[in-house]
């Protein structure tokens, strides 16, 4: 089953390389980041790793996401923010969901640990793959 992921950086760069890194290698990549600055524009991205492709060969794939700031308020709400409909599986090792997003929180946002909480949906097979993650907004 493939897993569902969320990525934080501060370059576009970092989320290509991660796409065709080897499993192993992806969760020491450099630029990934969990924490997020105040005042600071951080990248965002889902990927999606162990995809294969259907028999079909078609790729339809889209997430929705939903972040929670540190007193449990829900900050942000989107259906099909990013999706899919291309897949190279001679040299990507996991699907890139786009277009990235970026956050930005001011200081009159709470400090403190956030929860993402993705849902990616393929829906040439029906299926789901949904994650949680949480990264930290500070000064």
């Amino acid at each position: 089953m493939p897993r569902a992921v969320v990525l934080l950086a501060t370059s576009p760069d970092v989320f290509e390389k991660w796409a065709t890194a080897r499993p192993a290698e992806r969760g020491s990549m450099k630029g990934l980041t969990e924490k997020v600055k105040i005042n600071e524009r951080t990248l965002i991205a889902i990927g999606l790793e162990g995809y294969q492709l259907p028999r079909s060969r078609r790729v339809e794939l889209s997430a929705d996401i939903v972040i929670i700031d540190s007193t449990g308020r829900t900050v942000l709400e989107k259906a099909s923010v990013a999706g899919a409909r291309l897949f190279d599986p001679k040299t990507q090792t996991a699907v890139l969901l786009k277009p990235f997003g970026a956050l930005n929180y001011g200081v009159t946002d709470p400090e403190g640990v956030y929860t993402a909480k993705i849902t990616v949906w393929d829906q040439i097979r029906g299926e789901s793959s949904k994650t949680e993650t949480q990264f930290t907004v500070s000064r």
